[in-house]
């Protein structure tokens, strides 16, 4: 069969989006301004930290509808999150790698945590995850003792 060169291909045959393109997408959209929120939990996995946790990191305005969350076991994983890469990235400060592998030694969940806290854009103190994300507003979570 042959398809005119000016036709568009059916949509199971154009490539996917990525996750991350269509969740900006959802974050830009003022409607869902109070009712959507991102999680960051895989943000750290190898193959989000070149592009995604940067994109991420500096869209401060978006910060405010971030929570935390972990993808508890894979940060126990260690080839799915490796600190050498991060810094490589330039996302975590050369004085918190050591510290930061140490603590994945004998925590990986709490390791997790603490690398989210540490993450920053490059020498940019600012474009960092604030303490907001990993304190999330009363209303998300009703049931939560605090």
């Amino acid at each position: 069969m042959h398809t005119h060169p000016n036709t568009r291909p059916p949509p199971s045959a154009r490539p996917p989006r990525p996750a991350v393109a269509h969740f900006r997408r959802l974050m830009g959209t003022p409607a869902y301004g109070g009712q959507l929120w991102g999680e960051i939990s895989a943000m750290t996995v190898l193959s989000r930290i070149g592009s995604a946790l940067p994109r991420l990191l500096r869209r401060t305005d978006l910060h405010h509808r971030l929570i935390h969350g972990s993808d508890y076991p894979i940060p126990a994983i260690n080839p799915l999150i490796n600190t050498w890469q991060i810094l490589a990235a330039d996302l975590i400060d050369r004085e918190d790698r050591a510290p930061l592998a140490e603590l994945w030694d004998e925590s990986p969940l709490l390791f997790e945590f603490v690398l989210k806290r540490c993450l920053r854009l490059g020498d940019d103190r600012q474009a960092r995850f604030p303490a907001s994300v990993f304190q999330p507003p009363a209303h998300l979570f009703p049931g939560l003792k605090r």
